[in-house]
């Protein structure tokens, strides 16, 4: 943007609710938008009247009226299996705490097909129905129980989000099992936040 001496506003809609001021009072020529494909009907019919491109996210009813960029969820499925594969694992798992996520099923689908070509094969941890209304944490820990019950146990585990990794990586030390040792972790999107928590670190696709 520098180089071809554009200005860059910040604005936020924490809410995805409220208009910020420079799109309401149309000081803006174009848009960048990062997060939540949920909009509401002004901040959409303010979007309406520059060009827009959304950034991550998934094209939906909503944001596919826009240009979008999108990375290769396909393929974060792939690295995750093949670094697992190539770390000597041979039963693996994947944590499938929103199994709705069109993201998560994304990297899951890839995931699985990666390993199973490499001879390696997957357990797919899911919460149970009654799981529904529960917090992420408790289901985490619903999750991570069943991961170290199976038999075999998985040796090599894929959460698709650094956060889930951190609640499972806690999960498992409560339970008496290793991270890194017992079980590899591989996480994704590189936030430094989470993985900071975790020692020793584990690995993480960075989007």
């Amino acid at each position: 943007l520098k180089q071809h001496g554009v200005d860059l506003l910040l604005a936020h809609a924490p809410d995805r609710k409220e208009v910020p001021p420079v799109l309401a009072r149309n000081q803006v020529d174009g848009a960048l938008l990062f997060g939540s494909e949920e909009v509401s009907a002004p901040l959409l019919k303010a979007l309406s009247n520059v060009p827009v491109v959304w950034c991550s996210g998934s094209a939906n009813e909503v944001t596919r009226r826009f240009d979008h960029v999108l990375y290769d969820k396909s393929k974060v499925g792939r690295l995750a299996a093949e670094y697992l594969i190539k770390a000597g694992h041979r039963r693996l798992a994947f944590l499938n705490i929103w199994a709705e996520s069109l993201i998560f099923s994304q990297r899951r689908e890839t995931f699985v097909r990666v390993a199973e070509e490499n001879g390696a094969g997957v357990d797919i941890i899911t919460p149970s129905e009654k799981s529904g209304s529960n917090k992420t944490v408790t289901v985490v820990k619903e999750l991570t129980k069943r991961l170290v019950s199976i038999t075999p146990r998985p040796t090599g585990l894929f959460c698709p989000a650094d956060d889930l990794m951190l609640l499972v990586y806690n999960s498992l030390h409560k339970l008496g099992y290793e991270p890194g040792e017992d079980i590899e972790l591989i996480g994704c999107n590189n936030e430094a936040v989470f993985l900071e928590q975790m020692h020793p670190k584990p690995a993480t696709v960075d989007i």
